[in-house]
């Protein structure tokens, strides 16, 4: 029953953006009591109408190939992108960084969201092989 009560309802995440400590408080170290807080988030959907409860929560952190800039995104999100690193595109800006991915309420603050130590092994060989 609580399962179908999360998903009716969404996830509970943090939303901030922020490119260059533009809004330092979303940059990590993270400062949650300084960053909005959105209770069963609700986002767009590709060719639908109207907005549906998200299933995640993200964080992206990445850095601007063309200007240099740190940006950190946190917010929910309906697909899960999976906790993954290299060189994505986000908004039309290529961005060399990491998209993390969490199921729990408010789990996109720094001190819970961490990549996982395979991961962390397996990167440095995907690096290398691109």
């Amino acid at each position: 029953m609580l399962i179908h009560l999360k998903s009716a309802y969404g996830i509970s995440c943090f939303s901030c953006s922020s490119r260059n400590l533009t809004h330092s408080p979303c940059h990590d170290p993270f400062h949650p009591a300084n960053v909005t807080y959105i209770q069963h988030c609700k986002v767009g959907k590709e060719r639908h109408i109207g907005q549906f409860p998200a299933n995640f929560c993200i964080k992206v952190k990445g850095r601007s190939d063309k200007t240099n800039e740190e940006l950190v995104i946190r917010t929910c999100s309906i697909e899960n992108m999976d906790n993954q690193c290299g060189t994505f595109k986000f908004d039309g800006e290529t961005l060399a960084g990491c998209i993390l991915t969490c199921s729990a309420d408010g789990c996109n603050n720094s001190s819970r969201l961490k990549l996982s130590l395979p991961i962390l092994l397996i990167l440095p060989i995907i690096w290398f092989l691109c």
